[in-house]
């Protein structure tokens, strides 16, 4: 069993910074205030090998996590998160702890989002390697972006296998959709794929009831929502409007270890 340490720390600041040299502060975006309150350590030793192409845990994977409770103004929603460009993080002995494990995409993920079903995310976890055991406080300096949106308006549209615009979707680019028919599904192609962080959710009209996707897949050029069934029919989205990304920097230094 994993040994885990915990510390809650009950700490307010804020963190959101406006980099760009004269900028008004009239015209900044908004805020968001991040609260530090909980900082908890896994260390993990196996020691019997697992079993050749068991699965791993996912739970209470060894490391250090911190996590932050999110404030944003009123009306406002944080809808994700970008990974950071780059990461100091020192333990008090010296060691690297942004020296995390790559996912399968050969990628670092250092923060995630969290937030209950179908609800608005209400925190941020930052996750880190583990110190030395001798270490008694820790520092990280970082800086990411949130992605956040001011309100949600319904849009109807009535898509055909021909590529349509839908306007008024991107203010710097023009929006298609078309229908991808297959065999039992239908799927909804939009290009360019960026529009995804504009569009909330996208839901096809089936007799009196509107039935959400059963998933999606994109990349920079398209984004495609999946439907069971093949009969073309209305479509609602639901579209975000007033979104800003937002700079976030963390800077804590000399941070307590649990």
């Amino acid at each position: 069993m994993p040994s885990v340490r915990v510390t809650t720390v009950a700490v307010t600041m804020s963190v959101a910074t406006l980099l760009a040299a004269g900028f008004d502060p009239a015209a900044a975006p908004p805020s968001i205030d991040l609260r530090l309150e909980q900082v908890k350590e896994v260390r993990r030793l196996d020691v019997k090998p697992p079993p050749a192409g068991a699965m791993t845990s996912m739970f209470d994977e060894a490391g250090l996590t911190l996590r932050f409770g999110l404030s944003l103004p009123p009306g406002r929603q944080v809808i994700r998160i970008e990974q950071p460009e780059s990461v100091r993080a020192v333990g008090s002995e010296g060691t690297d702890l942004s020296a995390i494990a790559k996912n399968v995409f050969g990628r670092q993920k250092f923060a995630e989002l969290i937030h209950e079903w179908d609800k608005p995310p209400h925190a941020l976890e930052f996750k880190l390697a583990l110190p030395k055991r001798s270490a008694a406080t820790f520092s990280l300096t970082t800086r990411l972006e949130a992605v956040t949106c001011r309100e949600t308006a319904p849009v109807m549209i009535e898509p055909t296998t021909r590529a349509t615009t839908v306007p008024d979707l991107l203010a710097d680019a023009e929006v298609s959709v078309r229908i991808d028919a297959q065999p039992g599904s239908q799927n909804l192609v939009f290009k360019p794929g960026t529009v995804r962080d504009v569009i909330e959710k996208v839901e096809l009209k089936s007799g009196a009831e509107f039935v959400a996707s059963q998933g999606s897949m994109w990349n920079d050029q398209e984004v495609t929502y999946m439907f069971p069934g093949g009969a073309a029919a209305p479509v609602r989205l639901t579209v975000r409007r007033g979104l800003e990304r937002v700079p976030i920097s963390i800077d804590l230094r000399e941070q307590k270890l649990p």
